[in-house]
């Protein structure tokens, strides 16, 4: 019993640490101008343009689904409806930017600037012991991610299938089910952003899910961060991947076991 308390207790201190050291990400990212290089990359435009053209299509298709509703028969019908439309339209958007799918389906498009910015910062960090990456370096990136993204959301689905009803079979625990979701959702948002930072030492997909599952306090509450930021429209992913990012990097400098030597990256796996 006294070992569990003190694994919770070291990754309660890990999530309570990662949220404190947000701000201290923020002025990295300021101080070191980390925003640098992004236009470099030909298709970050465009990368921006579609996502800006997702989430507007989407907008409308929210917007006329909301004003098909309106009833103008007379003037009282359409006060009311009014109210409607507003409601339905906010509750339509809330949807659309708190859907999982949407959000994997995000974060694998803004790779480009998570990869940028946890390279530049361990590479600030390391104080430039990093290689300049290549283009063939964001391509491996933008496949690894899609196929983690693709394993987090699998095995999400499988956890939530397997533990919805039984928290649903017990009245007593059954307010605690939406929680507990969230949960979940954000723990495997942060394994996302940890993965990048372990790619950098030449950790496999399988090796990165295990490390990353030492540090589930770090990975609770970048997702959770994540989560909040999503729900502001199109502005919001942007930032909360950036500064998730650099939180990562900097945490996980500090606190995980991953390091140079010899002039190649080494990680301990034990």
């Amino acid at each position: 019993m006294s070992n569990f308390r003190t694994y919770l207790k070291e990754h309660f201190n890990q999530f309570l640490y990662t949220l404190h050291s947000i701000p201290e990400a923020v002025r990295f990212f300021r101080k070191n101008r980390l925003w640098e290089g992004f236009l470099a990359y030909g298709w970050v435009n465009k990368i921006l343009i579609l996502v800006g053209i997702i989430a507007g299509v989407r907008t409308l298709a929210n917007v006329f689904e909301s004003v098909n509703a309106v009833d103008t028969s007379n003037a009282m019908a359409l006060m009311s409806s009014m109210d409607n439309f507003v409601n339905n339209l906010v509750k339509n958007q809330w949807e659309f930017f708190t859907d999982e799918g949407f959000r994997y389906g995000v974060l694998i498009l803004l790779e480009i600037f998570i990869f940028h910015v946890c390279h530049r910062t361990v590479d600030i960090l390391l104080k430039d012991k990093m290689r300049e990456p290549r283009l063939n370096d964001f391509i491996k990136a933008q496949i690894r991610i899609a196929v983690l993204g693709a394993i987090c959301m699998a095995i999400e689905g499988v956890v939530v299938a397997i533990i919805e009803p039984i928290i649903e079979g017990i009245p007593v625990v059954s307010w605690f089910k939406e929680p507990l979701l969230f949960f979940i959702h954000c723990f495997f948002m942060g394994i996302l952003i940890l993965d990048n930072y372990n790619e950098m030492f030449g950790l496999k997909i399988k090796d990165s899910f295990k490390y990353s599952l030492r540090f589930p306090g770090i990975a609770l509450a970048v997702g959770m961060v994540l989560r909040i930021c999503f729900v502001v429209p199109v502005i919001g992913p942007i930032v909360g991947t950036l500064v998730t990012a650099v939180t990562v990097s900097i945490v996980m400098h500090e606190l995980a076991n991953l390091q140079l030597g010899d002039g190649d990256w080494e990680e301990e796996l034990v």
